[in-house]
Order: C-alpha cells, then sequence, then structure tokens
C-alpha cells in the first residue's frame, strides 16, 4: 500500500534509488567533482522508477526461471485421523461459519482422485480474477501485467510450459463495482464452463490485502516469495446454517482438492502455504 502524502512517496523514491545502487553499482567510480560545480539529479517521476523496477524484476525471473521441487518432507496422515488435529494444523476458520467432521475428515478428503486428465483437447484449467483490479505495492497504473492480472500470466507459463496443461486465462474485468464483482462474473464464468467442458480445474486468483508491516513471505530457492492460501466456501453460518439459497453441490470436492493441493505444497514446498481459509459463503467456488 503507497501512501498518499509527500512524504511517503519521498521515502519510496529513496528506497527503490538505494536497491538500484545496490544491485547495478557503477563500474567505474566518476571523478569527485567540487559540491558547487555538480549538476543537479533531475527529479525521476515514482512511476518510471517502479517500472524500472519491475523490468528489472522480470529479467531476473526470466534468467533464473522456476524450478520444481522434489518431495521435502512426508506428511504425518495417522495423527490428521484426530479431526482437532486436523483442523488446527490445516486450516483457519472464520468467525462466521462452522466446521465439522461430517466433510472434514483425512479418509474422505484423500479418498477422491482430484488429479487432471490429460485426455481428449481443449482447457483443463481456468484461470480467472474477479477482482482483476487488485495491485502491489510496486504495480504501476494502467498496466495490468503488474497487477493480479500478471501473477496469473504467470501462473499461466508455469502450469503451460512446465507441467504441459492446457490453461486458459480469463482476464476480463469484473470488479468496477467491487461490491457486484461475484453477481457480475457468474455468467460469464458459467458460459465459459459450459463452451469449454473439458475445464476440470477452476482458479479465481486473488491478492490478499494485509497491514503494511506485515511480510507473509519466505525465501524459495534464494528468492523472497509471497505465501499463499487456499480458499473454500462452506455455504454454512453460525447464525443461519446451511445457506440453501447458496447451496454448493461442489463442497466435498472443493474440500478434498485443497486439501490435497495443501498436503503437497508443505511436502514440496515447507512452508510456501498459509492454512487454508474456510468462509461461510461459497464466492461461486460451487461452479467446478
Amino acid at each position: 500500500h503507497l501512501g498518499e502524502d509527500e512524504q511517503g512517496e519521498l521515502s519510496l523514491k529513496e528506497i527503490l534509488l538505494a536497491e538500484a545502487e545496490e544491485e547495478f553499482p557503477e563500474e567505474e567510480e566518476a571523478e569527485t567533482m567540487p559540491e558547487a560545480e555538480q549538476p543537479a539529479e533531475p527529479e525521476q517521476p515514482l512511476e518510471e522508477l517502479l517500472k524500472a523496477e519491475n523490468e528489472a524484476a522480470l529479467q531476473m525471473r526470466e534468467s533464473v526461471g522456476f524450478v520444481p521441487h522434489g518431495q521435502q518432507e512426508q506428511g504425518d496422515l495417522v495423527s490428521l485421523g484426530d479431526y482437532e488435529t486436523l483442523l488446527k494444523r490445516f486450516y483457519i476458520v472464520d468467525s462466521t461459519t462452522v466446521a465439522s467432521s461430517e466433510h472434514l475428515n483425512v479418509e474422505s478428503l484423500l479418498s477422491r482422485d482430484m488429479s487432471v486428465s490429460g485426455e481428449g483437447e481443449g482447457p483443463q484449467i481456468l484461470i480467472f480474477h474477479t477482482h482483476s483490479r487488485e495491485g502491489f505495492a510496486d504495480s504501476v497504473e494502467g498496466d495490468r501485467s503488474t497487477t493480479i492480472v500478471g501473477v496469473g500470466d504467470r501462473l499461466t507459463q508455469i502450469l503451460t510450459d512446465t507441467y504441459g496443461y492446457r490453461v486458459l486465462h480469463h482476464t476480463a474485468e469484473f470488479d468496477t463495482d467491487r461490491n457486484q464483482a461475484y453477481s457480475k462474473a457468474l455468467p460469464e464464468i458459467e458460459k465459459i464452463l459450459e463452451e469449454n467442458p473439458s475445464i476440470q480445474v477452476v482458479i479465481d486468483l486473488h491478492r490478499d490485502e494485509m497491514p503494511e508491516a506485515t511480510r507473509l513471505v519466505m525465501d524459495l530457492d534464494g528468492r523472497s516469495t509471497a505465501r499463499f492460501m487456499f480458499f473454500n466456501g462452506l455455504s454454512r453460518t453460525k447464525k443461519t446454517g446451511n445457506i440453501t439459497y447458496l447451496a454448493n453441490e461442489n463442497l466435498d470436492g472443493n474440500l478434498a482438492f485443497s486439501f490435497q493441493m495443501q498436503k503437497k505444497a508443505m511436502e514440496y514446498y515447507p512452508g510456501l502455504t498459509r492454512k487454508i481459509y474456510l468462509n461461510g459463503y461459497h464466492y461461486n467456488i460451487h461452479l467446478k
């Protein structure tokens, strides 16, 4: 989050300039001139600094690339047979809803085959963004590649080039009015699924918002990497019980998919994922 006051903007400029000097030192130190004769350095707009930083980061990312990990740890399935242990290790339950062992038990969560079939043609995975306007501290205004849409582009590239999946990245904007974004997205995503019956996985990719001082990152292969979480909507609140008008016929499949993904992430990339978040509403997760 960037502050709107001038002092906050100047502080960020100083940070970016300091980082640039550390990463790209001058090959030869310029001859020192008397202070009175030194030309004044032009003020570089913040947008240009952010753009240059993003371009440098992109070049570095492309040169390093994504490196898949082998298995690092082995999960303890025996202890997860206890419901309270499972809940504590894998889930955060929102205060508006309630979880139960009816849906959260390790046997049922692992019994479903959630692998993606490679047979047939057409896209297997759909990525879209209910809130495509979500950006980051260093996003450049007007450049969607520096927002959550750019993260979707990168995820599409990894899933396609590294793992061989067929991915459709839908970049339509639904959050001109953020309060109506889910209602606006629903019919369009339903249409895409109807036109592409080959789609087996739907990912609504978001950027989480945290206080400025909170840094949910880890070191991954020498790079500072944002941690992420899976999200499930239970269509159930403490106040009303099951929400019949928001029924999720895919709830058990949703829970099994997120659990199996979380388990694999913990085994192959320990610390990369936060706990699975359970909410009372379904947020269009019922679609697949």
